[in-house]
């Protein structure tokens, strides 16, 4: 089934492993986000917000060293984190 039909937000976050609900106060869950998690987008334009985002948190949050990866896939487009 394609997993963005059913969106109700302009992503979904998929785990690659299950944790707790963390608050947040930003727009995407990049401090919720472990290696291999991934988020989906349908439109470029946020994709490419997103990828911003994730950009100037790596920058913040150098001492865990994150490191997002933005790919285009047939569902759309994702935004993996990679370290």
């Amino acid at each position: 089934t394609n997993v963005m039909n059913n969106l109700s937000k302009p992503f979904v976050h998929l785990r690659a492993q299950e944790a707790p609900a963390l608050p947040i106060r930003t727009k995407y869950p990049f401090t919720q986000m472990n290696i291999g998690d991934v988020l989906l987008f349908n439109d470029s334009k946020k994709a490419e917000s997103a990828r911003v985002a994730a950009y100037l948190f790596s920058k913040r949050h150098r001492q865990d060293k994150p490191r997002f990866s933005l790919r285009k896939a047939t569902e759309g487009w994702c935004l993996t984190r990679v370290k």
